[in-house]
């Protein structure tokens, strides 16, 4: 059985933008959880990030002007500062990346 952070370890992010390579080359994935919450998905990523755990929660609504996205992170405690600052189109672009190694442990495990 192969695990997701074997699968992130194994996909090249060379050719990622240039603000997200950086964090991706620190960064370990750890588990994913996807969930519909009506018409809102929710695509959780847990990740160690410098040694602490967090979770990015990248919420999505698809309506007939396209797409609102929505971040939130999870940190260890409330007194731990983010691990890095990122644009809304940043952090999809980032969401996007983490889904290589998601949807290559998918065909994995499925």
């Amino acid at each position: 059985m192969t695990n997701l952070l074997e699968v992130y370890s194994g996909v090249n992010y060379s050719n990622s933008r240039p603000s997200i390579k950086a964090i991706l080359d620190e960064l370990q994935l750890l588990d994913f959880q996807r969930e519909r919450l009506g018409k809102i998905q929710k695509f959780s990523f847990c990740f160690t990030y410098r040694e602490k755990k967090y979770t990015l929660e990248h919420y999505f609504l698809y309506h007939w002007k396209g797409i609102d996205n929505w971040f939130k992170l999870k940190k260890p405690s409330i007194f731990t500062l983010a691990p890095f600052s990122l644009n809304k189109n940043d952090l999809c672009k980032l969401s996007e990346e983490l889904m290589i190694a998601v949807n290559e442990w998918n065909k994995i495990e499925g």
